[in-house]
């Protein structure tokens, strides 16, 4: 992920390259651009984070393997973008 920010602006650009699933009908390896100031920054690593531990207790309750391995991909990206997000802090 890749930081900038503009001159005299507190807001912060995260550039988040996007992995999308194979299912998906768009381009993948798309960049999409969000500009949050560092207190946006936090507040989204603290709601990745609380759905983190939901999506853990999903992926053990799940019994169908198609529906986790979905649910495992999704925790493999969430993950990412937390370790982005606090590498950029």
């Amino acid at each position: 992920m890749q930081r900038h920010s503009s001159k005299g602006d507190v807001t912060r650009g995260l550039c988040v390259t996007s992995r999308l699933w194979p299912s998906c009908k768009e381009e993948v390896g798309s960049v999409v651009s969000l500009s949050l100031s560092p207190e946006e920054a936090r507040e989204l690593a603290d709601i990745l984070t609380s759905y983190l531990t939901d999506l853990r207790m999903e992926i053990a309750d799940t019994d169908q393997l198609d529906y986790r391995e979905t649910l495992k991909r999704r925790e493999v990206l969430v993950k990412d973008v937390l370790a982005r997000l606090s590498r950029d802090e």
